[in-house]
């Protein structure tokens, strides 16, 4: 009789496919069929049926696809999926499948096919038979030499091929490429750079090289040069540079013509930066032309700012606002500036910083600052031999020379704790925080015709039941039980396990009576306790079933493998550009699987370095802030595993800056002087309208002291005063607010230490909760209140009565108080301030400690008077080298009249500017401007 069978079908895998050749896919290369075919699949990755009529669909059917196959007909930068199945006429395999993103190719051909001083026209080839859009992309060449980031001018949408900028300013040099995407992919073009024309050009009319020369020009052509009488110029700093000139009485000057008309001045030959008239005033004697110099400033703007520095946004403003000309002094930069130095054990104000406060993980990580100050891991298994609970536990001696029981070390017998008649207590610190779901204890013990049933409480909490026994059983051998939390069927009704807080916690076994379906079952026999192990179940330890030749239990993994350590920072002065971190661990060793790392954006991106103790960065991009992590790890000891932790004992990190302070989610609205004004403000910077080569005003935008001039000195008075008054020794610092309500607490003739301090002096109200009346405070009524440390302390005699429980509700804000080491015969000098930003006392910790920092130098003040005799660059007249003292000064305040300009200055921050500094930093609008 015949016999038929089946043969197997060949494995099939996922296909390996290429999108080398536009709108095609390749499918791989396959073995040459003897039998049957491929049958493979096609269709865009969204789709949700596989058959006709999904988009993208095709189907192949090839008996023998070699060197590949081709699915032809896609469409550029799209995604799909392949798939491919062996078949016969009597087996069908099963699918194997790939996806993959198709060739897009972006434009080509990018050129300017017009460049003036205000507008670039770009054209492009478009190749793309797909896209969903296309972007496009400019760089600006800055004055410092570098490339600003790329913006994103417009989305031009599919099958567009020509764009024009018309947002360029004169004489300066821009890039350009086209991005094509899709909701897959992007391609870019090539890159195009091109140079606008530059402004202006010299004068061609004669001007005379002695006394004043004043043209003024109407929108039409119509040129006036008056016969001036007198100017009275006012150079300005950080605003509009105005003129007075006085011409001969004539009332067709308040004609609508003349309204905003075009004003140049000149001063024995040399143009002033005046470039409108602002208005005329006509007088009984004469005709005075009020002019303004940037009147391109007054050009109301509004964009938003996602992350810039002050001198970027500055010269994007001047760029795309204005045609202006204009000059952005280089900001320098703070190279190796000392931004953290953490030291293990450090404490108070001055440098090295202790980690404590630094630290930001959550209570939940196994990460945490030891006693001696370093960061290490956190034990996740807490283990206790039974006979090593306390002094008082009673030893089951009938065993206590077996070695199936454990021992702590090898000076004492193995030994187990006998709890039948006591209760085993064990006291065990966390540092970190056990959520309850994760909490998870183990017990190794030995029963003996055991009756009763063992009870587990944590922190008086019954939190377990796990064994119930009648006393009529057998002995139970020596072995570990699990999942003790909870009843496990059995009687009583035990409580969720509390989450468990870092510090100090007890652990209660407790061996009693029990009654069960109206009979009482006694505690009988032997209940030997030989180990507990109370762990976070996400780290499981390696809990042993025997004891090794020593007799000794060899738990393993009490620690987690490693932790990732992130730690906070002060956010320097300027666009961080590079790092360096330096870090100094336990005995010097760096573990295999350590790394350190930087990040310079708040934690979105990270450079790490691995097997390393220190790490240098360069950043791509600027960045608001330096951050640093380290990775903890667990190390081995005694041939153990991860039972032992690494520690990081220092860290010091160092930042390169752009010298520029940060402007980030910003919406930017105003006139433009309005807006570079607060970004001066912000910045410390001074700007002035001032008369460029070119012959035109334009915008130069510099630090104090970085543009200098020969100046006589007689011009230029300088004042100088130092502070040392204003030197604080002792900060206490307050936070928000918060209510407190219903807080229960008990009335002792000796006080009660409510849950806060820093209560809000007259805030409380005292209730009997029985009666809801309401008692009073005083020494001859019902009680007395000391705020600072949150005491009620009852009055006898009062209304209330001793051990009863009250209620009351209270104002109370978060307060620390940090004092600096001052000299023998250096005066306390303590100040006070709230800042309501902050929410807890180790914020306000970490804001007095930063605080005395910034107010370390004494203070200096200082004011620089200018003569209007210096001219139109009162820039380069403001020298800070002149003032005493080292540092940098920073501009408070400009007051100008007609005569002079005077600037207040100031070196080292008044208590004032360091908190408003500091709440700058804080609040949502931090860096707005």
């Amino acid at each position: 009789m015949p016999v038929s069978a089946t043969t197997t079908l060949p494995s099939v895998v996922a296909p390996d496919l290429g999108n080398g050749v536009e709108d095609e896919i390749s499918v791989g290369t396959f073995d040459v069929l003897n039998n049957g075919q491929y049958r493979i699949q096609a269709r865009e990755s969204e789709a949700t049926a596989w058959d006709s009529s999904a988009a993208g669909w095709a189907e192949l059917l090839e008996t023998a696809p070699s060197p590949e196959a081709i699915v032809n007909g896609r469409e550029d930068g799209e995604g799909y999926e392949v798939r491919l199945r062996y078949e016969t006429a009597y087996r069908t395999g099963s699918w194997a499948s790939s996806s993959i993103v198709t060739l897009f190719p972006g434009a080509s051909g990018l050129s300017a096919t017009s460049v003036g001083q205000t507008s670039i026209t770009l054209s492009w080839t478009d190749n793309a038979d797909n896209e969903d859009g296309q972007r496009v992309i400019r760089e600006r060449h800055g004055k410092d030499g570098n490339w600003w980031p790329e913006s994103v001018l417009e989305d031009v949408g599919a099958d567009t091929t020509s764009y024009t900028d018309d947002s360029v300013s004169p004489g300066n040099e821009y890039r350009y490429r086209i991005r094509a995407y899709t909701e897959h992919t992007s391609a870019d073009s090539n890159l195009e750079t091109v140079t606008t024309d530059s402004y202006g050009g010299a004068q061609s009319r004669r001007i005379p090289t002695n006394g004043p020369y004043v043209e003024v020009e109407a929108a039409d052509g119509t040129t006036r040069t008056p016969a001036v009488l007198e100017i009275n110029p006012s150079p300005s700093l950080n605003d509009h540079p105005r003129i007075e000139v006085s011409v001969p009485r004539d009332e067709s000057w308040q004609n609508d013509r003349w309204d905003e008309a075009t004003m140049r001045v000149w001063r024995d030959g040399e143009r002033l930066p005046i470039d409108q008239l602002e208005r005329p005033e006509v007088t009984p004697s004469e005709t005075v032309l009020y002019g303004i110099g940037g009147s391109e400033l007054d050009q109301y703007v509004e964009t938003e700012v996602d992350f810039q520095t002050v001198h970027q946004v500055a010269e994007t403003l001047l760029a795309n606002e204005t045609p202006m000309p204009y000059q952005i002094d280089d900001p320098g930069g703070a190279t190796d500036q000392v931004e953290q130095d953490y030291q293990a054990g450090a404490s108070g104000p001055a440098l090295p910083l202790p980690f404590d406060g630094a630290l930001t993980n959550d209570a939940t990580d196994p990460v945490h600052v030891a006693d001696d100050g370093a960061v290490e891991l956190s034990k996740t298994t807490h283990f206790v031999e039974g006979e090593a609970v306390g002094d008082d536990v009673v030893i089951a001696s009938d065993y206590a020379d077996s070695p199936d029981f454990s021992r702590p070390n090898t000076s004492l017998n193995p030994a187990a704790a006998q709890v039948a008649y006591q209760t085993f207590v064990w006291q065990f610190e966390l540092n970190h925080e056990i959520p309850a779901e994760n909490l998870a204890i183990d017990i190794r013990r030995h029963l003996v015709d055991p009756g009763g049933e063992m009870a587990i409480l944590i922190d008086d909490t019954l939190v377990g039941i796990p064994e119930t026994r009648s006393g009529t059983g057998s002995g139970e051998p020596l072995e570990w039980i699990s999942d003790v939390i909870g009843s496990n069927g059995y009687s009583g009704t035990p409580e969720e396990p509390p989450t468990l807080e870092p510090g100090t916690h007890t652990l209660e076994i407790d061996i009693r009576d029990y009654t069960a379906a109206g009979e009482t079952f006694s505690v009988a026999g032997d209940w030997n306790i030989d180990a507990v192990a109370l762990y976070d179940d996400r780290y499981p330890p390696t809990l042993p079933s025997a004891t090794n030749a020593d007799s000794i239990l060899e738990v393993e993994s009490i620690y987690p493998a490693s932790e990732t350590a992130r730690f906070t920072r002060e956010e320097p002065f300027g666009a961080v550009t590079a790092a360096n971190l330096s870090t100094t661990w336990t005995n010097g060793d760096v573990s295999a699987n350590q790394a350190i790392a930087l990040s310079n954006d708040r934690g979105d991106s990270w450079t790490e370095g691995t097997n390393t103790a220190s790490l240098d960065v360069t950043f791509d991009e600027f960045g608001p802030s330096i951050e640093f992590r380290a990775t903890i790890s667990a190390l081995s000891s005694g041939g153990l595993a991860r039972t032992a932790t690494q520690a990081l004992e220092a860290a010091t990190v160092t930042v390169d800056t752009s010298g520029s302070p940060i402007v980030e989610g910003k919406v930017l609205r105003g006139p433009l002087v309005e807006v570079l004004q607060q970004l001066a403000n912000r910045g410390d910077v001074l700007f002035e309208v001032q008369t460029f080569d070119s012959g035109d005003p334009g915008v130069v935008w510099a630090y104090p002291g970085q543009r200098t001039a020969d100046v006589e000195p007689d011009l230029i008075d300088y004042s100088v005063s130092k502070k040392p008054m204003e030197r604080i020794t002792t900060l206490r610092i307050a936070g928000r607010s918060e209510m407190v309500t219903n807080e229960p607490f008990t009335a002792d003739t000796a006080g009660t230490i409510l849950t806060h301090d820093s209560i809000k002096e007259g805030s409380e109200t005292i209730r009997d909760p029985d009666t809801g009346d309401v008692l009073e405070r005083g020494d001859d009524a019902d009680y007395t209140m000391t705020y600072a440390i949150g005491e009620v302390r009852m009055v006898v005699g009062g209304a209330m009565t001793e051990g009863n429980t009250y209620e009351i509700d209270y104002e109370w804000q978060p307060s620390a108080t940090i004092a600096r080491p001052t000299p023998d015969g250096e005066l306390l000098r303590k100040r006070s301030r709230a800042i309501p930003e902050l929410t807890s006392e180790q914020e306000c910790e970490e804001a007095a400690n930063f605080l005395l920092r910034e107010l370390e130098p004494t203070p200096w003040d200082a004011t620089v008077t200018i003569s209007d005799a210096v001219g139109w660059q009162l820039i380069a007249a403001v020298d800070p080298d002149q003032l005493p003292g080292s540092g940098p000064y920073r501009v408070r305040s400009i007051d100008e009249t007609p005569e002079t300009a005077t600037l207040e200055l100031g070196r080292g921050k008044t208590v004032g500017e360091a908190v408003q500094e500091l709440r700058g930093r804080l609040s949502s609008t931090e860096r707005e401007v």
